[in-house]
């Protein structure tokens, strides 16, 4: 620069604009408006990189975190992931979850140390579709139409899926495309990317829920609203189990549970501390509310034909 002062891109520049844009939105949007930003190296966090001193108060932490494996490579298998980042291997199911949880966690370790302590979103999640040379796409062409077409996706989305849960982290996934086409030349209509979870070529007139891509790994049941704290939270693909534990105060609303219709299209089933409740759900939601503190261990299950009895 001219004064001859070393500037370095993160605390001189990066900060100084967040600083900016934050005090503009409150300006227009009033005082209670939040920032939210992530660190200018979209590797930052993976690596150890944190947020600048000084960033503007009320600064949400919307990295953005992908299986870079996955998204450089355009491939993906449930027995082997090798990190294209530092050459770890992890094999089987366990081991790729457990790495997609360190990883995330280093994520939220960053927000955690903005201004004693920032919410983390995840910003930006997701899946290339047309994973292990477009397999899918192929076979979708040739007229099959099981679930197993999307296993592979629906694995990928799953264990991500498990390790925002076991860190009781939101995220938003990237992206919806409604021009989108299995044709790796249109993809998204971006950079020959190609993360939409819908597709015009998955989508029948006659069906106006059709369209989706692996709907079974990303619509998956989560506490929408929960009555006091939540603890944990985790889902069981296979089986349709959801498990969640609540630190209860009985002067907060309802608790609120998603439950998605592709894994309860007969209804669902609610255990509060093994007991049997007898509630229905409404618009694909189940509202519980309990009348004491306590901690509250919660299970839904597919509805069974028979009278219902947790394992």
């Amino acid at each position: 620069m001219r004064t001859g002062r070393r500037l370095h891109f993160a605390p001189n520049i990066s900060r100084n604009g967040a600083a900016r844009r934050s005090r503009s939105r409150r300006t227009t949007c009033g005082r209670s408006s939040t920032g939210w930003r992530r660190p200018c190296d979209p590797f930052a966090a993976l690596t150890g990189g944190r947020f600048p001193e000084g960033c503007p108060e009320r600064l949400v932490n919307a990295s953005h975190w992908y299986d870079l494996s996955a998204l450089v490579t355009k491939s993906f298998t449930p027995e082997r992931r090798v990190n294209v980042l530092t050459g770890a291997v992890h094999e089987g199911e366990a081991a790729i979850q457990a790495s997609y949880e360190a990883e995330l966690g280093r994520i939220k370790a960053v927000g955690d140390g903005v201004n004693g302590g920032a919410p983390t979103l995840i910003g930006e999640c997701g899946i290339p579709y047309d994973l292990n040379g477009a397999e899918a796409y192929r076979r979708w062409a040739a007229g099959e139409r099981c679930e197993d077409l999307w296993s592979a996706q629906a694995t990928a989305l799953d264990l991500m899926y498990n390790a925002l849960d076991a860190l009781r982290l939101s995220a938003t996934q990237w992206n919806y495309t409604a021009s989108n086409r299995n044709d790796p030349m249109v993809g998204d209509g971006w950079n020959q990317e190609d993360l939409s979870v819908w597709s015009q070529d998955q989508y029948d007139p006659a069906d106006p829920s059709s369209g989706g891509r692996a709907v079974a790994g990303f619509s998956r049941p989560y506490v929408r609203a929960a009555q006091g704290t939540l603890l944990e939270q985790s889902f069981d693909r296979g089986t349709g189990r959801f498990h969640a534990v609540i630190a209860c105060d009985p002067a907060c609303p309802a608790s609120e549970i998603v439950i998605p219709f592709v894994h309860y299209s007969k209804g669902a089933d609610l255990f509060v501390d093994g007991a049997f409740q007898a509630i229905e759900s409404e618009q694909g939601t189940l509202r519980y509310r309990h009348r004491h503190a306590g901690t509250l261990k919660i299970l839904v299950t597919p509805r069974l034909i028979q009278s219902p009895v947790p394992a």
